[in-house]
């Protein structure tokens, strides 16, 4: 006999809705590209978001981190200033 599992309401102590905002409502900005100059030469690229917030969904308290991001091109390098603009509002 298998026991049915439901599925578990999204909570916090002040009773707010945590789930998760269907992308088709977010507001995003597109990710800009360029073509890598120098394709079958291998860099990296390290980016750093250190100003990233968020609001803690169980205690409504600002949450604080910093994003590192390191890539390795292959034919098209992300435009970081359009990178930081789409992380900041997702």
């Amino acid at each position: 006999m298998a026991i049915e599992e439901s599925p578990l309401a999204p909570t916090n102590q002040q009773g707010l809705d945590i789930r998760s905002t269907p992308r088709a409502e977010m507001n995003l900005f597109p990710i800009d590209t360029f073509a890598y100059e120098f394709p079958g030469r291998e860099i990296k690229i390290d980016f750093e978001i250190t100003e990233f917030t968020a609001i803690c969904p169980f205690s409504d308290f600002p949450d604080f981190a910093t994003i590192r991001l390191e890539y390795v091109p292959n034919e098209r390098c992300v435009e970081l200033k359009s990178l930081k603009l789409y992380i900041k509002f997702v």
